[in-house]
């Protein structure tokens, strides 16, 4: 399942690469559509938060932010 090594990758994703990330996580929507939907929420909120100086956050506290409780880490 591809979700996870994008979630996790992506999260450590400079912003020059970001885009790509996102373009991939895109290019599977179709076979994983509400996964990747909460994984984008997920990720977008990291990097929000790591461009915002707060640096990388668990994804118990991500996931608690957004109001999405999906994974069990």
């Amino acid at each position: 399942m591809l979700v996870w090594p994008l979630l996790i990758c992506g999260t450590f994703c400079l912003p020059h690469v970001r885009g790509k990330v996102l373009s991939l996580m895109d290019a599977f929507e179709d076979d994983y559509c509400e996964d990747l939907r909460v994984a984008r929420e997920i990720i977008l909120e990291q990097w929000k938060c790591m461009d915002g100086g707060l640096g990388r956050q668990s994804f118990a506290d991500l996931m608690l932010r957004i109001g999405k409780y999906v994974l069990l880490i």
